[in-house]
């Protein structure tokens, strides 16, 4: 019953973290880039060498934000582990790590997460 109280917190702790770190900022910035990107390719207009120039700029903006992507991710995750690390310390017979990783823990939290979003989003809150 505790792992799946610990589950709920956890799925909504990291709906707070993904509302609250940059990610959807970086998500746009990648789109932009690829939809001027496009742009740039298709031109007649555009000479080959600045083309050349100018992809060379966009792509290193998509590595940067695919970059902080991942870092965002993994900030997420290093909580929801951390979190874990920290019921599994103080209540050792809870095996909150094992159940966080198995199916049912994963389709908890999952579901728990995509509720807690859903009503989040709703109430304009985000």
């Amino acid at each position: 019953m505790i792992n799946f109280l610990v589950g709920a917190l956890a799925g909504a702790a990291a709906v707070e973290l993904f509302v609250r770190l940059p990610f959807m900022q970086s998500v746009r910035r990648i789109a932009r880039s690829g939809r001027t990107t496009a742009w740039v390719i298709s031109s007649s207009k555009i000479s080959d060498h600045w083309k050349e120039k100018v992809l060379l700029a966009y792509s290193g903006q998509m590595a940067r934000q695919s970059c902080l992507l991942i870092i965002y991710l993994g900030v997420i995750a290093a909580v929801l582990f951390a979190i874990s690390f920290a019921i599994d310390f103080a209540l050792p017979d809870a095996k909150f790590e094992a159940f966080m990783l198995s199916l049912m823990g994963t389709i908890w939290i999952s579901v728990v997460a995509t509720v807690y979003a859903l009503v989040r989003f709703r109430r304009g809150t985000a």
